[in-house]
């Protein structure tokens, strides 16, 4: 596939089909391909976690649980189950989720801020690959990139960023994006020439 012409098809895509499901060969593809960004020096500092199956199941409940501690004390329980059951049901509505943190390598000429852009190239990377090969992927943060939480389940240093939890899988047949998604502003409002 032409690369301008997948920059400007790719889409964040939120509704996936439960019919298909992406082969793990794939998913190491389409990440074979994220390792493939530059990188300062050479470090590569990008870590993925692939979740699926019961691993998905596991992160799902973390993610219910994180999104509890924030509730007020007083919520009913009820309530309190019905967004713990609402979360593990969205999570779990997404073939493959791959959480990418970036690790703080010691002894190195970069600082952090380099290896997390280096972090970001790969995951665009990472979606352009997975849109040739026919997949659906949307890139989020959110609670669960943001909690300790998830970093102790992942067994990594708290100081360390988790910068993208990226669902992947099938579009669902005749999904059309979001209007919005469509809009770009014009270039004229970002770009600066500096000729003199």
């Amino acid at each position: 596939m032409n690369v301008s012409k997948a920059i400007h098809e790719r889409r964040s895509v939120k509704s996936f089909t439960q019919e298909r499901h992406p082969d793990p060969n794939l998913i190491e593809k389409i990440i074979e391909a994220a390792t493939w960004a530059p990188s300062h020096h050479m470090n590569q500092a990008w870590r993925f976690d692939v979740f699926e199956g019961n691993g998905l199941l596991k992160l799902a409940e973390l993610d219910a649980q994180i999104h509890l501690n924030e509730l007020p004390d007083d919520l009913e329980e009820g309530s309190k189950t019905e967004i713990y059951d609402r979360r593990i049901a969205k999570m779990m509505q997404y073939p493959i989720v791959i959480l990418v943190s970036v690790p703080k390598l010691s002894n190195r000429k970069s600082i952090y801020v380099e290896e997390l852009a280096a972090g970001a190239a790969a995951i665009q990377n990472l979606l352009l690959a997975a849109h040739e090969e026919g997949l659906a992927t949307f890139w989020a943060t959110g609670k669960l990139a943001r909690d300790k939480a998830t970093k102790s389940f992942l067994e990594i240093p708290e100081e360390e960023e988790i910068i993208g939890v990226i669902r992947v899988g099938y579009p669902k047949p005749g999904e059309v994006p979001e209007q919005w998604r469509e809009e770009r502003e014009p270039l004229t409002n970002k770009l600066n020439w500096h000729q003199s």
